[in-house]
């Protein structure tokens, strides 16, 4: 595969990424020990692999961020969606953000 600058991973089979889109997803959920992998489910079920994930546990609550690039508004919006549905979370932010490429 690529070196550190290859980019993001998906096995969707999309070759364009959707034109340097990246989603930021932030959630704060209780520290239960099946949540990481939970919260990491809703990605691989629709075949996106994350660029970053950080969890840490902060104040009795575990913080959970997970970077994605070339996802879409509607699928990035709908994996929030399902974060803030699953027991134990208590709040989730969504960032969507777009970077040009260098001239």
């Amino acid at each position: 595969m690529g070196g550190p600058c290859a980019g993001p991973v998906t096995t969707n089979g999309m070759d364009v990424l959707m034109a340097g889109w990246q989603a930021s997803f932030a959630a704060q959920a209780e520290p239960d020990p099946g949540m990481l992998i939970r919260i990491l489910n809703l990605f691989a079920v629709r075949d996106h692999v994350p660029n970053r994930v950080r969890s840490r546990l902060l104040g009795g609550q575990l913080q959970v961020e997970v970077d994605v690039a070339g996802l879409g508004d509607a699928d990035a919006e709908l994996i929030a969606q399902r974060m803030r549905a699953l027991v134990g979370v208590r709040q989730v932010r969504l960032e969507q953000m777009r970077w040009r490429a260098a001239a």
